[in-house]
């Protein structure tokens, strides 16, 4: 070991100084990639890692590499120094997106005029069409039709009759619909909610296993289990259709509290919680989305950040993990 340390840090010496080269030099595209190479060998490195956010085009990406700076050195002023550049970047953003509000107010402030227009012109109306009832020698339905005081009249003569026919059909009716509405709610009340927002369904875990993790890939969930019984649940998001996670039964092969991540169009650093089972796929926190329960990764199993670090903490190395649709 003591022999390779030096070869290691000379090869990180020079991948960093053709990093630099590349771009000062405008290629922005290699001098990415050797940083992510440097990352790779060592994840803790303050220069790549700074770099390598200084050429992200996210700046959402760009902030979660300074902040991993931080995390190795609170006090590197050049990451403070481009936490706050970025932070200037998201406040340009947000301000380029506001001029559309306007134009909502706007329309909606013109409906509200021409709803208010409609019934003022609708007050006008049948404002004139009383004062022609009232001066005109209009028929008497026409005048009880606006004028108030001859309602009364209209009343008069129906009060006595419906009084004595009405009120035994209002207590008739009235009594059964209280006491029926009593006995039957109580009866769906006792129904309890679920506990999870899925069903876990019980799985026959594989004989002499203790500890074991269960994904199912069309219910887009993963559940922990000790033996028959489940501890633990959340959703996930698996790969995409060109991009599929792999069914089987794996092991737990190496557990990593945060590693680079990179691959054709993607660039990840920082990737927390990360528990590799074969090969490069391995189950692991997830900040760049939040869509979980829905296919989204490159063929590994995204959990939540809290999730992932509850199973982190849960699992060993060589836990069984079974993937299944």
């Amino acid at each position: 070991m003591d022999h390779c340390e030096p070869t290691r840090n000379k090869k990180i010496a020079t991948l960093l100084r053709d990093g630099i080269a590349a771009a000062q030099a405008g290629r922005r595209v290699d001098a990415s990639r050797i940083f992510e190479t440097v990352l790779r060998l060592d994840p803790d490195n303050e220069e790549a890692t700074l770099w390598w956010a200084g050429l992200s085009t996210d700046p959402k990406i760009a902030m979660v590499a300074l902040t991993r700076v931080l995390e190795i050195n609170p006090h590197n002023r050049r990451a403070q120094k481009g936490i706050r550049a970025v932070r200037r970047r998201l406040e340009m953003q947000k301000k380029e997106e506001q001029p559309a509000m306007p134009a909502r107010r706007f329309f909606s402030n013109r409906r509200l005029n021409l709803l208010f227009a409609g019934l003022a012109m609708l007050v006008l109306t049948l404002s004139g069409l009383l004062a022609v009832a009232t001066l005109s020698d209009a028929p008497q339905a026409v005048l009880a039709a606006f004028n108030p005081t001859l309602t009364p009249t209209a009343t008069t003569t129906f009060t006595p009759t419906p009084l004595p026919t009405d009120t035994p059909t209002a207590t008739a009716t009235a009594t059964p619909t209280p006491t029926l509405t009593p006995t039957h709610t109580p009866s769906p009340a006792p129904t309890p909610a679920p506990v999870l927002a899925f069903a876990v369904p019980t799985v026959s875990p594989p004989p002499t296993e203790d500890r074991w993790i269960d994904i199912d890939l069309s219910e887009q969930r993963l559940a922990a289990y000790v033996g028959t019984v489940p501890v633990y649940a959340t959703r996930i998001s698996s790969g995409v259709p060109n991009m599929p996670t792999r069914t089987g039964q794996f092991h737990i092969y190496r557990k990593l509290a945060s590693t680079t991540m990179s691959g054709p169009g993607y660039s990840l650093p920082g990737v927390p919680w990360t528990m590799y089972y074969d090969g490069n796929y391995a189950i692991h926190g997830t900040y760049w989305h939040d869509n979980f329960g829905q296919p989204m990764s490159h063929g590994c199993v995204n959990l939540p950040t809290a999730d992932a670090k509850w199973l982190f903490d849960w699992a060993l190395e060589n836990t069984l993990v079974v993937i299944h649709n």
